[in-house]
């Protein structure tokens, strides 16, 4: 006859190995959804990063890189809350892209600057790129989703082209820092 401790050691063995590889499968999910993500992005837009210095930022390999606080609406900075804020309306792409370089000079960002662009679509990267690299690619890289955000992770201020076709911008974020 078996010792009935010995049915229920067996019992959490087989519990833990389950449970084991369910979590290697997991993993292994996940990894291929990444490396699918990963694909796509460089599917519809390595051509727009091609010949540039740039970095990718995942959301899956978080750098400590953090947005400077900024007060927010439904989905995006609340710019009438932002001290010294300059909103512009520029409707299409080349227009947009135009004010965004109204508003680097405005804010004297070197032409060498790393700017980190951030989109309003999860699965997308963040990248880093020269000023002038966004400049150059700023119709291209405005397709990518209907709502961006520029800035410099060693400074605080930031842009926001909005999918309404506003660009707006500031130099330092409000005094509350950032309470929404």
């Amino acid at each position: 006859m078996t010792d009935p401790s010995d049915h229920d050691a067996r019992r959490s063995d087989l519990i833990a190995r389950r449970d084991a590889l369910y979590a290697e499968q997991k993993a292994r999910d996940e990894a291929r959804e990444r490396a699918g993500t990963v694909a796509e992005f460089l599917r519809w837009h390595a051509a727009d990063l091609a010949n540039v210095s740039h970095a990718l930022h995942w959301p899956w390999e978080p750098d400590g890189v953090r947005f400077p606080a900024y007060p927010w609406a439904f989905s995006g900075i609340d710019w009438a809350r932002v001290p010294g804020a300059n909103t512009r309306y520029g409707g299409t792409e080349e227009v947009l892209a135009e004010l965004f370089t109204d508003a680097l000079d405005a804010l004297g960002i070197p032409a060498d600057r790393r700017l980190r662009l951030q989109w309003g679509v999860a699965h997308l990267p963040d990248v880093t790129l020269a000023r002038a690299d966004a400049e150059r690619l700023a119709e291209r890289l405005m397709r990518w989703s209907s709502d961006l955000w520029i800035h410099d992770p060693t400074d605080v201020w930031a842009i926001e082209i909005y999918h309404e076709g506003t660009l707006s911008y500031a130099r330092r974020p409000p005094d509350d820092g950032g309470s929404g």
